[in-house]
């Protein structure tokens, strides 16, 4: 190293687990879906149950809109009714609206599982470029430096007279095209930090750190076991399900209006 040279900071490591980990508890948009599937949820014992009883109280026979209860007695014209209503719907329409309501819940639970996934997706997705691009400033750095090494010794040989000075040339300018390399490179890297710490709803600038070491793995899936997979398995088409399921109910329901409900 040189005297005027200062070596850059080591980058603490950061795991992916640690980052998805972080992701699912602090992004707002999954904690927004998470209530949404609670309130869904609550609504089943409602669906489920009867309407709201109705209690109601009448006078007849006095001029005075809020007479005491005994202005009235001996008046053989006057009258106190306290009343209680239930209304009670045709057999088997709570337990159809109850199916309703268990559906719209599980549907929103899948989307709930759709936007996490989503989270999950988008963290490893960035992660794995800021792996990429860690690793392509490393290469060009260290070639930059092989370069260099070379311009220097162009630049000797042609100084004592044993090389030409199209050769220095041609170093600089490869150095001058690496050094442009290495500014695009540091830019998206930024841009790809920027990006983690959306997802993670950090500040833009906050320091990631290094992602560590990344070794490939063996994929055996074929092309129909991945179709079969999505389809049985995509959050989205399940939510969607759901909902068919719903409509399926909400027919049964429309021919339940047929018959009338009752009243006590």
């Amino acid at each position: 190293v040189r005297a005027n040279e200062v070596k850059p900071a080591a980058l603490d490591t950061v795991s992916l687990q640690s980052l998805v980990a972080e992701a699912l508890e602090q992004n707002p948009e999954i904690r927004a879906m998470q209530r949404g599937f609670d309130l869904m949820r609550a609504r089943i014992p409602q669906a489920k149950a009867l309407p709201e009883p109705t209690l109601s109280y009448g006078y007849a026979g006095n001029a005075s809109f809020v007479p005491p209860f005994d202005i009235q007695k001996g008046d053989p014209a006057s009258a106190r009714m306290l009343s209680f209503t239930q209304e009670v719907p045709y057999p088997g329409k709570l337990a159809i609206k109850g199916k309703m309501a268990n559906v719209e819940a599980e549907a929103e639970w899948w989307n709930y599982e759709q936007v996490r996934l989503n989270v999950v997706a988008e963290v490893k997705d960035a992660y794995f470029d800021l792996f990429y691009l860690h690793k392509a400033i490393e290469t060009v750095t260290k070639n930059k430096e092989l370069v260099e090494k070379f311009a220097r010794i162009a630049e000797a040989r042609y100084a004592v007279g044993k090389g030409i000075q199209q050769d220095v040339l041609k170093a600089q300018v490869e150095i001058s095209k690496l050094t442009d390399q290495l500014t695009v490179l540091e830019q998206r890297r930024q841009t790809a930090e920027a990006r983690l710490n959306s997802v993670l709803f950090r500040e833009p600038e906050t320091p990631v750190g290094r992602p560590e070491e990344i070794r490939p793995r063996d994929f055996s899936y074929s092309l129909a076991e991945l179709n079969e997979t999505a389809l049985t398995t995509y959050p989205a088409l399940k939510a969607q399900r759901r909902k068919i399921d719903r409509e399926q109910y909400n027919v049964e329901l429309a021919k339940k209006d047929f018959y009338p409900d009752f009243s006590v």
